[in-house]
């Protein structure tokens, strides 16, 4: 399949007088894992929230074919775009079976809920454990699990990440990113913010990297894993992955 399921093209993205990404063009092929990595403030999350249309860019962003630009956040969701945020955003004081609900508004036949629901707890048991249990009482994994969850609940094909594994304990992150995996291999494309650059390279197929806004790196995420210079600014000099 030739056309791309994501294509961001001369993209920049301005908060009051700050310009947080400057011109850049990016694109996702259908069913890839791409991530953007780079350090803290080098606009990785701005590029997310300007696709989602929740920060004020200009240039030109296609999702599934169609542009975005002009578009409120609801109808790029029917799109089929999912945003996971960073912080992950549930609402604490309602029940696990509520939040994913919500993010089925998109899609409410009721047989429908009741497979989503159904691959939800596949993809993550402990969910299914605590569907009554109200979502701020769960822990941190268990949120961005329930975060993820409920993303998948509007059966999108392109699921945008910001920063799944921040502060999570180590064991949690594998399993968050062993979902992340599962849910790629049924034929999602995803677009991944990540601060664990290690984690974002062996994850992804291809990599974005990120500095003040502008893209100094691009290619392969492998090859960028054995780059001296991605090694030396984002994995450390211990890094021979």
């Amino acid at each position: 399949m030739s056309e791309k399921a994501l294509s961001i093209e001369n993209l920049t993205v301005t908060y009051g007088g700050i310009t947080a990404v400057k011109n850049i063009s990016l694109h996702i092929m259908p069913g890839e894992i791409v991530t953007l990595i780079g350090a803290n403030g080098a606009g990785k999350s701005s590029t997310l929230k300007a696709i989602m249309r929740l920060a004020k860019s200009t240039g030109e962003i296609q999702a599934l074919g169609q542009s975005v630009i002009g578009k409120e956040t609801h109808e790029i969701a029917r799109m089929g775009v999912a945003l996971v945020p960073e912080g992950r955003a549930i609402f604490g004081n309602l029940s696990v079976r509520e939040n994913l609900e919500l993010g089925a508004y998109v899609k409410r036949e009721a047989e429908g809920m009741k497979k989503r629901f159904g691959e939800v707890v596949e993809l993550f048991p402990r969910l299914g454990e605590r569907m009554s249990q109200n979502a701020g009482t769960l822990s941190g994994g268990e949120q961005q699990m329930l975060a993820i969850g409920r993303a998948m609940m509007a059966e999108p094909r392109i699921l945008l990440l910001d920063e799944p594994s921040l502060g999570l304990a180590p064991k949690l992150v594998m399993e968050i990113f062993a979902a992340v995996r599962a849910i790629a291999k049924k034929g999602l494309t995803i677009l991944l913010v990540e601060q664990n650059t290690r984690l974002a390279l062996e994850t992804a197929q291809r990599a974005y990297v990120l500095v003040s806004g502008e893209i100094a790196l691009s290619g392969n995420a492998a090859e960028l894993r054995h780059d001296p210079r991605v090694k030396d600014a984002y994995l450390g000099d211990s890094a021979h992955a």
